[in-house]
């Protein structure tokens, strides 16, 4: 918010800009004509959300049909009666092609965290997005992964403790940023790569991550996270602890990989420093074991290091 009064996001379907938005736009400007608010508009940025669409089911002579009329057989699907095979299409939820959703039965079966985590992965939040019940699956087992790190016997990770804690560090930075710009299902699955890539191997590194990471996780799944808050000792919520800060100089990568070419075709890449130095770069070029067999029995005409980006060997 950059001034007092002044609303910092203002969240609704586009029909609203004539219902809701022109109602509060319309009072909030008669009262800054009066001088009583300091500002000509009541908010300070507008996020339109994509409508949850559902599947169903259409005629290849347009005629549609309601779900329970169709049944699905090897990922084609077919209308019950006539045995024809019909189109999966996507449609508004509707009562008469009985494709609504109900959001309890969702939460009896899943789960509200699964529930709130799926509509928030399915798509960007301002695309509209079909609803399948399929796929929820998948956000259910991220969080079964989640549970099981703070288990008895966790998931280590097979890489450094130095790696991890960058990967940590750069998923902090990466949900902040995509929280403030509404990119949901992007912070969601940074997330996935972080659990996927399990914890620390020190118990000291472990106790600090799981702590970031409750945290990380309860604007998206409030409910488990409070469990796991709970798990590692903590007695107060999580609503009551402050974000979690990264450090900027972990975010960023000292190595890179490159590319290695040889007379304009890729044969292999190679990890190098960020400020490694050309002869170095070349050493390490020629000494990759699949670049290596294609300059057998060759002469090196050139050498060609464009830094940062790639290789090039010419061989005659």
């Amino acid at each position: 918010v950059k001034y007092w009064g002044e609303v910092d996001s203002y969240v609704g379907w586009a029909e609203h800009a004539v219902l809701h938005l022109l109602y509060a736009r319309f009072w909030h400007k008669f009262l800054y004509d009066i001088n009583v608010v300091p500002t000509d508009e009541p908010f300070y940025r507008l996020r339109n959300q994509g409508l949850i669409l559902a599947h169903a089911f259409q005629r290849r002579n347009w005629g549609l049909l309601a779900n329970d009329l169709v049944e699905e057989r090897e990922w084609k699907f077919f209308e019950i009666e006539t045995g024809d095979e019909v189109d999966r299409i996507v449609s508004k939820m509707s009562k008469s092609l009985k494709n609504v959703v109900n959001p309890d039965d969702i939460v009896e079966e899943y789960g509200a965290d699964s529930l709130r985590l799926y509509e928030m992965y399915m798509a960007e939040f301002k695309d509209a997005a079909p609803w399948d019940s399929r796929w929820i699956i998948w956000v259910r087992r991220f969080l079964d992964k989640s549970e099981r790190l703070f288990s008895q016997e966790p998931k280590l990770s097979t890489e450094s403790d130095e790696f991890t804690e960058k990967l940590l560090h750069k998923t902090i930075k990466k949900i902040e940023s995509d929280i403030d710009n509404y990119k949901f299902n992007t912070a969601i699955s940074s997330m996935m790569i972080l659990v996927n890539n399990g914890l620390p191997q020190s118990e000291e590194n472990q106790a600090e991550w799981k702590s970031i990471y409750v945290r990380l996780l309860h604007p998206f799944a409030p409910h488990l996270a409070e469990e796991l808050n709970e798990v590692i000792g903590n007695t107060n919520s999580v609503f009551t602890q402050n974000w979690p800060e990264f450090d900027e100089s972990k975010t960023i990568d000292n190595t890179i990989t490159i590319w290695v070419q040889v007379l304009g075709k890729l044969r292999g890449d190679i990890e190098i420093a960020k400020d490694e130095d050309k002869e170095s770069v070349l050493a390490k070029a020629k000494a990759n074991e699949n670049v290596a067999k294609w300059l057998e029995g060759k002469t090196l005409v050139k050498e060609i290091y464009v830094p940062g980006k790639i290789v090039n060997l010419v061989v005659k």
